[in-house]
């Protein structure tokens, strides 16, 4: 009888110890997480990564990285080149099929709790970050791009600031009436900014849904260059009657143009919101999906923000997998969207109260049910290549054809050098 209670007693103990033993292990893993952070997101995602290590016992390094795209995306070669690379990154959604490809980072369709993951979020931001019907990325943060707008001057301009422009017609229209000119004819106020800008994954940005809304598409279906097409042509027509005929945009960016007046329509997103509300509050700023060729046709945004992959070189990659579940928890992604660092990207945030109060981020939630990724081939070249033919339109007044039939030149070589 004793015998058979000192059992009964080991086997409780043992039951017993089956957590303690679980968060021993989990403890004495560090992982390395690298964000691409910047002063107003970084503290929001180290307080994230402190509930996670009191929840989980695991330890996390937390490393910042500052700097535009192109530059982050190479650093991030070089370090995954010299097998440094660390457990968990955050990456541009645009790059994660391109990694996949390369073999550089893991499929995660293997862990558990996968599918009921893959299901809370939003559809058009978790499908772009497959390859091969595998997925290896899931989406920390997501944005869209809309047409933002200062209604005080859509008021003066005798325009309803509750029925911003729709189509672009409509936008050019508005934006005659909004350009605002000086005693001498120079322009003191521009109606609307195409956002051309000397960088050219910001210039893709912006051209790419008026391009897409015209049928184009970055690569044919047989994987060709697609850009000298009637859609790259009628982008291009618009943006010079804007610029150059009408002369209601400027040619390049204006910073801080929309706030300081000088731009009375913008395309931008709600990363900028918290930033209008706080350093200028007295800015009423009206916020709507982009502009269509009519209203018949279904918006295509291109999809930003940064997905959460784990390098294959990785030694904790089950670590790594619960620190990608728990900043895609509800209660993370409400907690950087409440904070203004980040939107989330659940479905059933949608229905969460804190949005009632904040129509704005709304707005631009709702309209992630029309983002497109920028996938293509190399796209940090083609680009590159696409931008000089842009600018050879725009500010050298060339042929539109000709400069894109240029760039289908360039772009057709390229990928031939990869076969």
């Amino acid at each position: 009888m004793k015998r058979l209670v000192s059992c009964f007693l080991v086997l409780l103990m043992l039951v017993g110890c089956i957590p303690v033993l679980a968060l021993a292990e989990d403890s004495e893993v560090t992982l390395e997480y690298w964000i691409a952070g910047d002063p107003r997101r970084t503290p929001a995602y180290r307080e994230s990564i402190e509930r996670f290590s009191q929840e989980t016992g695991i330890k996390v390094n937390i490393t910042e990285e500052v700097g535009d795209n192109a530059q982050i995306q190479q650093k991030l070669y070089t370090m995954i080149a010299s097998g440094d690379a660390p457990d968990v990154l955050q990456v541009d959604t645009m790059y994660v099929a391109d990694m996949a490809k390369a073999g550089t980072i893991s499929s995660l369709d293997g862990f558990e709790g996968f599918s009921d993951l893959y299901g809370s979020v939003i559809n058009a931001e978790i499908t772009p970050l497959a390859y091969e019907e595998k997925t290896y990325g899931f989406p920390i943060r997501g944005n869209s791009i809309q047409l933002v707008y200062n209604k005080t001057m859509f008021t003066e301009a005798g325009l309803d600031p509750e029925n911003p422009p729709q189509t672009y017609d409509e936008l050019v229209d508005a934006a005659t009436k909004l350009t605002k000119y000086d005693e001498n004819g120079n322009v003191e106020v521009y109606g609307f900014e195409i956002g051309m800008t000397a960088d050219s994954h910001w210039t893709m940005h912006v051209f790419s849904p008026i391009f897409w809304s015209y049928g184009g598409e970055y690569q044919n279906a047989d994987g060709t260059s697609g850009f000298a097409c009637e859609a790259s042509v009628k982008t291009l027509e618009l943006w010079d009657k804007l610029v150059n005929e009408l002369k209601v945009s400027p040619v390049e960016r204006i910073t801080s143009g929309f706030q300081t007046g000088k731009l009375a329509m913008i395309l931008t997103g709600e990363w900028e919101l918290r930033s209008y509300r706080e350093d200028f509050p007295e800015l009423e700023v009206g916020f709507t999906t982009l502009p269509m060729p009519s209203v018949d046709v279904v918006p295509q945004i291109p999809l930003g923000g940064r997905a959460c992959v784990i390098p294959t070189m990785s030694k904790n990659q089950d670590a790594a997998w619960k620190l990608i579940q728990h900043v895609l928890s509800y209660d993370e992604q409400m907690a950087y969207t409440k904070d203004e660092v980040g939107l989330g990207v659940l479905n059933e945030m949608i229905d969460d109260p804190w949005f009632e109060s904040n129509p704005n981020y709304k707005q631009a939630l709702s309209d992630m049910q029309y983002a497109k990724p920028k996938a293509a081939t190399e796209i940090m070249q083609m680009d590159t290549i696409v931008f000089d033919a842009i600018q050879r339109v725009i500010l050298m007044g060339e042929d539109p054809m000709t400069a894109l039939q240029d760039a289908d030149d360039q772009y057709n070589e390229l990928l031939e050098s990869l076969e």
